[in-house]
């Protein structure tokens, strides 16, 4: 193999290293997702049951009202039949007519508190039916998380001991000043080893214009990549990737 090619290969790898490492860092996030979205149902639940307590509190001070103004009702009544005087049994019949007022209201106060109870208690039921679903999917996709993270850690340490048998092939006197080059621009660019296309005339990772003798140059180095002493790095002027054609 030319240095070329070791020099791609190098970069290859360190391209499946980038991907694995930035699939571990992203499965933790992932996993909190999930997570978080099991929180929302939960969420949800607490919610409706806060509202059903609350409804339920309310429908028994209404129920109580009620009954204290039928027990009123009743009395005023009784006590209306006992009363001679017009002015008397006028001004207690306009206080029965206020009471059955309040009660009608209060009544339909009831009715709608009622309703509304019965409708977060449905809404409980379903949010519980769709959290049971949701945690049952989230439980396999955490699952197949973190098997997936066990996987890419297993594979990231053998892509790093590959690329260290890639690292021992370029370093050697003839080629060390390549993998020097390529490791301090690689912490700047990636990828560092760029092909320049036929018929192009620009540098393919900062795509700024390069000279003809640039380009010549780069040809050269293509021939002569199977004996890397008589080699130079050929780089572009503007972003320093290592060219080839």
């Amino acid at each position: 193999m030319s240095v070329i090619d070791d020099l791609l290969a190098l970069q290859a790898k360190d391209k499946v290293i980038h991907d694995l490492k930035s699939n571990i860092s992203d499965i933790p996030k992932r996993r909190a997702m999930e997570e978080e979205n099991l929180q929302y149902f939960l969420s949800q639940i607490a919610s409706n049951n806060a509202q059903i307590e609350n409804g339920e509190a309310r429908l028994r001070s209404l129920a109580e009202e009620i009954e204290s103004l039928r027990g009123s009702i009743a009395r005023m009544e009784e006590q209306r039949q006992t009363l001679h005087n017009m002015t008397e049994i006028t001004a207690m019949s306009r206080q029965i007519a206020q009471a059955q007022d309040k009660l009608a209201d209060n009544e339909e106060r009831y009715r709608q508190a009622q309703s509304f109870v019965e409708t977060a208690r449905t809404n409980v039921q379903e949010a519980e039916v769709n959290c049971e679903k949701e945690r049952t999917q989230i439980a396999a996709s955490i699952q197949e998380l973190n098997r997936r993270l066990v996987e890419c850690q297993h594979l990231l340490q053998d892509a790093e001991a590959e690329r260290a048998e890639l690292v021992k092939t370029l370093d050697t006197a003839a080629t060390r000043k390549f993998l020097s080059y390529y490791e301090r621009l690689g912490r700047k660019f990636f990828p560092v080893v760029e092909n320049i296309p036929a018929g192009c005339t620009a540098c393919p990772g900062c795509h700024m214009s390069l000279t003809a003798s640039k380009i010549q140059e780069a040809q050269r180095n293509t021939m002569l990549a199977g004996d890397p002493a008589r080699m130079r790095i050929v780089a572009c002027d503007y972003c320093g990737r290592i060219l080839y054609r």
